[in-house]
């Protein structure tokens, strides 16, 4: 994003001088985020290691489910 300076530039004097704002993009995961739910082929494959995994509480632990 380029943003105009109001003064000129302290080293050339130039008048139509531009800085650049840079930052870093925003990211977010949108089932964290609760935008949306994961679906349901994700539930199942997170069923499939719980009922496979001796002593797994992933049943009980994930927000997925």
């Amino acid at each position: 994003m380029y943003v105009p300076e109001e003064e000129p530039c302290t080293n050339c004097g130039e008048v139509a001088v531009k800085k650049v704002i840079m930052t870093a993009p925003t990211l977010g995961d949108p089932v964290r985020l609760g935008i949306r739910r994961p679906d349901n082929g994700f539930k199942e494959v997170l069923q499939k290691i719980h009922d496979k995994t001796p002593g797994s509480n992933i049943n009980t632990t994930s927000r997925y489910m």
